[in-house]
């Protein structure tokens, strides 16, 4: 996974100080996601760390925010299954 990681530029998975996270830290902000009420009105926004991640602060991949990356990675996973899913 290093290689693929450089070959990307995804300095987060082979750098230095990786900041691998406990269970209930890698989990807690899908918790938030699932129950968090207040974020209704914030629907289709990245979330990172139990909080809707800041584009100027935090590091968020172009699939998370751009609609064609977002599209291209829908398809691909569609292949990889080998199945349809209706978004």
């Amino acid at each position: 996974m290093e290689a693929v990681d450089r070959e990307q530029g995804n300095a987060e998975g082979w750098s230095e100080g990786f900041d691998s996270k406990t269970p209930a830290r890698g989990v807690a902000t899908h918790v938030v996601a699932a129950f968090d009420p207040a974020l209704k009105e914030y629907n289709g926004d990245y979330l990172q760390n139990g909080h809707i991640a800041d584009p100027y602060v935090d590091t968020i991949k172009p699939f998370a925010w751009d609609k064609v990356e977002a599209d291209g990675l829908w398809k691909l996973s569609e292949e990889l299954v080998g199945q349809n899913f209706a978004y």
